[in-house]
This record gives structure tokens, C-alpha cells and sequence, in this order.
């Protein structure tokens, strides 16, 4: 394995190598698929919360749907729509199903919108990405970095803190 740094993303890169004869190149080959099909499944980041860095979100304290006061229609849409999606995913892709979601939550300020969001990434069945407009600072290739590190991890849930800001 050669681990060094890509100067241009700012990333560690880590490269292997299988070495062997010529004739066991076929058996090689389908290794090195087998092991860089694994290493992108079990990527550190899958099913964590995130910010749109990547960094993990530590230090909070978990929190169930106990512990949101909600209308029981909005709690079975939340149900329906996030929870029984993210379990059925794969019945869904193998009936060709599409099953990507979008949820707007609104409302002023105080609400639980993020109480909400945390209710969603403490499910551990998805990385959750919490996105706060200081993260993006105005920039359209931040936004982008942040859905492509979304689609590497997925499935992903991505939260949106302050919608307005992304749609000026």
C-alpha cells in the first residue's frame, strides 16, 4: 500500500497493489476489484453525522422520537417518508423503483426543524450530513463538494439548516 497526500484536493490518498505472477493475473485483477468494491462500502464515514466538511458531529447527546412533540399525521409522514424508504432501499432498487426523497420542513425559528434532523441522523441507518450556511459560505463549488461526499456515502440525508440562504 502507498498512502500520500492529492496536493489538489487536500485529501490522503491510499493506492494498493497486488503483485504476482502473469498467469494468476485474471485471479488479481478480480482481487483488487473485490477489495476496492469493499473499501468503498465500508468507508469511516458511512452511516455517521456529518457536517459538510465531512468532520463527525460528536459530542451530542442522542435523541429520539420520544423526545419531539409532533402532530401523530407529521410523525407517520416522517415514518413513511425517511425511515420506511431507508429500510425498503434495496427492494426498491431491485424493482427499479426510484426512491430518492425530498422533505421541506418550515415553519419560524424555534420550531424543532434541527431537533428533527438529529432525531433522523441518531436512526444509524444512514450518514446524515447537517449543513449550516456558514459551512457553504456562498460558494456553489462548496455546495457541490457536499453532495459529492453525500452520493459516496449514500444512503444520505442531507439537512439543509436555513434554506434561504442556498436558494439567494
Amino acid at each position: 500500500a502507498l498512502f500520500e497526500t492529492d496536493d489538489v484536493n487536500n485529501t490522503e490518498v491510499v493506492e494498493f497493489a497486488l503483485i504476482g505472477p502473469s498467469r494468476e493475473r485474471a485471479r488479481l485483477d478480480d482481487e483488487m476489484r473485490r477489495v476496492q468494491r469493499q473499501a468503498s462500502r465500508q468507508h469511516y464515514l458511512r452511516r455517521q453525522a456529518i457536517d459538510a466538511q465531512g468532520c463527525l458531529l460528536g459530542g451530542r447527546q442522542r435523541v429520539g422520537w420520544d423526545d419531539l412533540v409532533l402532530d401523530a399525521k407529521l410523525t407517520d409522514a416522517l415514518q413513511r417518508q425517511v425511515v420506511d424508504v431507508l429500510q425498503l432501499g434495496k427492494l426498491f432498487r431491485r424493482n427499479g423503483v426510484p426512491h430518492r426523497r425530498g422533505l421541506l420542513l418550515y415553519g419560524p425559528p424555534g420550531n424543532g426543524k434541527p431537533t428533527i434532523g438529529r432525531v433522523l441522523a441518531g436512526l444509524g441507518r444512514t450518514t446524515f450530513v447537517y449543513v449550516t450556511a456558514a459551512d457553504i459560505g456562498g460558494c456553489p463549488l462548496r455546495l457541490r463538494a457536499m453532495f459529492d461526499l453525500a452520493r459516496k456515502l449514500r444512503p444520505t440525508i442531507v439537512f439543509l439548516e436555513d434554506l434561504d440562504f442556498y436558494a439567494s
